[in-house]
């Protein structure tokens, strides 16, 4: 049985260690950046 292409990680997924990555000096900035992204989630006013 082959395993489908979606439900195989990604080659830079496997590779990616949370220990190598920095940590940011700055967090408050770093979550503003992030919430002022617009892919992060919908600016829409909910009534």
């Amino acid at each position: 049985m082959s395993v489908s292409r979606r439900s195989r990680p990604h080659r830079r997924e496997q590779k990616f260690k949370l220990d190598d990555a920095d940590e940011p000096m700055d967090l408050k900035a770093v979550a503003y950046e992030l919430l002022a992204s617009p892919n992060i989630a919908s600016k829409r006013w909910i009534d």
